[in-house]
């Protein structure tokens, strides 16, 4: 007599069925939706705010930083700022870091608009608008004076392009 040990097939098609319907209720369930994630206590997430809404307010100063460079003669053309609607040149980014009287006469300038703004009821703004060669030790210090003018609230202006290759100065292929 041969006996052969009877088995079973498992039928796994109603298996699939079932892990097939939990799966679509999962992904229906969660969500990814970052404005959904709990933030900390005491944490304030940066906002942005178009640059017309602050200037139709009068709110704002815009500071336009540029940096050094040569022309296509090879002259040098020193780095400016540019403060306000009317681009009061305010020296050279070198003078902010070497010259502390042009350092007092922006703060000045800044502690000015300041108590202007608030004379109007407004929150005094910085407007940063950095050429893309400026380093980042200029940008950090006018934070500090600005902070120091006793301004709270300051912005950096950003391009919006579709080109990212062609913002960042990268070249296709390279």
């Amino acid at each position: 007599r041969d006996r052969k040990p009877k088995t079973k097939e498992l039928n796994i098609t109603s298996l699939i069925d079932i892990l097939t319907i939990l799966l679509v209720f999962m992904i229906k369930n969660v969500s990814m939706d970052s404005t959904q994630k709990d933030v900390p206590d005491g944490m304030l997430l940066p906002s942005t705010v178009s640059k017309s809404e602050l200037i139709e307010n009068g709110k704002v100063v815009i500071i336009k930083l540029f940096a050094a460079k040569q022309n296509e003669a090879g002259e040098r053309i020193e780095s400016k700022i540019l403060v306000g609607k009317d681009n009061l040149f305010l020296g050279s980014l070198e003078d902010i870091s070497v010259n502390a009287k042009k350092k007092q006469e922006l703060q000045g300038y800044l502690r000015i608009e300041a108590e202007q703004t608030r004379n109007r009821d407004g929150v005094p703004c910085i407007m940063i608008q950095a050429d893309k060669n400026v380093k980042c030790g200029y940008i950090t210090q006018l934070i500090k004076i600005g902070a120091d003018a006793s301004f709270s609230h300051i912005y950096f202006s950003s391009i919006k392009a579709s080109d990212k290759e062609a913002l960042l100065g990268t070249a296709a292929g390279s």
